[in-house]
Parts: structure tokens; sequence; C-alpha cells
């Protein structure tokens, strides 16, 4: 058998999505799967040292990965209505300006792309573990944030207020659903296989679905801080049609935040990525 390594989050979208891999409920032939389980910007940096064969990464970060890695078509998050809040502890109406102190949830997110997009003249930033950002605030550590994932739930029952949707804002000016995070793929693998590790994904999400309340029991040991109705607005939420298959629609999307990444960078980032289907 031939180890993979794979890396995900432990958020419930993840442990969700790859619950039949990760219990072998669905199985590649050949293949055993050894799952790693990080924050974001950890998966971000180990993929940007490429330490894993399969990685959740942020899709912002994909144009600098792909001397490395293809793009799969499942598995990914990416959706409407789905994406990073901008919040604060000061009270609405609240207006932010480049003299007001940021927390985003890593240099290499989606979220952080979200913001530099949307407020190029805010450079007064601070980079923090998505998690510890709604508590930073509450103690005003800080004028703002860039929260995700669970913490767009729960936000406003910390006495925090919303400023602006970023998801919202993408959806509005370039109306396309807004990519989030993708699942990458050593591009040295035979490209067969990449393709069966697709389909085994879709076929995990089917599982899902299909089973979900063993599912839902196996994620909540993975989130045992959050309630089981977060957790299942956290689902609903970002496993999504796009989740199964990007179609043109989402690949669409990917390659709308690539140019936009590209154009404000006046950077030469690599655009030629590979979806594997």
């Amino acid at each position: 058998m031939k180890k993979i390594k794979i890396a995900i989050s432990p958020c419930p979208n993840d442990t969700f999505v790859f619950y039949a891999l990760i219990n072998k409920k669905v199985t590649v032939d050949g293949l055993d799967f050894d799952f790693s389980f990080l924050d974001i910007e950890q998966l971000n940096m180990g993929a940007l040292n490429h330490e894993f064969d399969i990685c959740k990464v942020s899709y912002a970060l994909i144009p600098q990965l792909t001397s490395n890695y293809n793009l799969l078509s499942a598995g990914g998050a990416l959706g409407k209505k789905c994406g990073p809040l901008l919040i604060t502890h000061h009270h609405s109406p609240f207006e932010i300006d480049s003299n007001h102190n940021v927390l985003l949830p890593g240099k290499h997110t989606t979220a952080a792309f979200l913001f530099n997009h949307f407020y190029p003249n805010n450079k007064k930033v601070s980079n923090h573990v998505f998690s510890s950002i709604g508590n930073s605030l509450v103690q005003k550590q800080f004028d703002a944030g860039v929260i995700i994932h669970e913490s767009r739930f729960t936000y406003s029952e910390k006495g925090l207020f919303l400023i602006a949707d970023l998801g919202e804002k993408w959806e509005s000016k370039y109306h396309l659903p807004i990519p989030l995070g993708g699942i990458i793929i050593d591009k040295k693998m035979d490209i067969e296989v990449q393709k069966q590790i697709n389909n085994a994904i879709k076929q995990s999400v089917d599982y899902a679905w299909e089973n979900k309340q063993e599912v839902l029991d196996f994620c909540k040991s993975y989130a045992q801080e959050m309630s089981e109705s977060v957790m299942l607005d956290h689902i609903h939420l970002y496993v999504n049609e796009f989740t199964h298959s990007l179609k043109a629609e989402g690949k669409a999307a990917i390659e709308k935040l690539f140019l936009a990444h590209e154009n404000e960078n006046s950077c030469n980032f690599m655009t030629s990525i590979v979806f594997i289907e």
C-alpha cells in the first residue's frame, strides 16, 4: 500500500466531506490515506513547503502552488453567501479607515486577499489563528477583524458588530460565487490516480449525506466547543453543490480570483492551473 499524506482542517465541513475516506468507508486501491488536521494557515504553509501529497488550501494561494500541485474539482469550499465577515467591537454605524488595526486569519488566506482587495488602503493588519479573532475583538485589542468558518454564526453573541460581508461584496462586484478553500494534489502522481482520488472524494461526499447522523457524530469529536446547531449550519453552508464538483461556474469564480490577485500584485502568478475531474 502506498501511503498518501493528506492534510485538511478539523472544521466540520472538512471532517464531513472526508469522513468516509478517513474511516475507510470509501477506498482507493493501493492507497493508504494518512490524515493530518491543521489550521488553514498551517495548511497553506505546509503546501508552500510541499509537505503533503494532498492538502486543503486557500484558493487565493493556489497561483503560487501550481508548479507542484493540481487542483481537484471535488472537496472544496466555494459558494454563495458564505464569505468572510469584517466585524468590530465598535457600535454601528462604524466606518473602517486606514488608521484602524485589523486582524486577519493568516496572510495567505482568501479572507486576507478579500480584505486587501476591498480595503487596499488599510495596511495596519496582524495575523492570528482564526478562532482567536473574536475574543481579541471582545477584549478591544484591535479595531476590527475578518472572521471565517463557524465564527460567522457566533460573533453577535459576543457583542460584536458586522461592518461588511466580504463574500457579498465579491458576489456583487463579479456576479460569481466566492472561492474559499480547495483541495490540491501533487502533480507528480499518475494522472489516473489523481482522477481516482477526486472520484473517491465525490463518493465520500455522497456517503456523508446518505449517512448524515453517523458522520455528524464523528464531526462532533473535532468540534467539541461548537454547538450542534452551529455545526449543522457550518456544514450546510460550506458543503454544497460545488463541493461535489466545481462545474463551469466554480471554475470561472476561481479564475476570476486568480486574475484579481495577479492584477493587484503586479506579479506573474502562475494561473495555468490544471483541474482534475
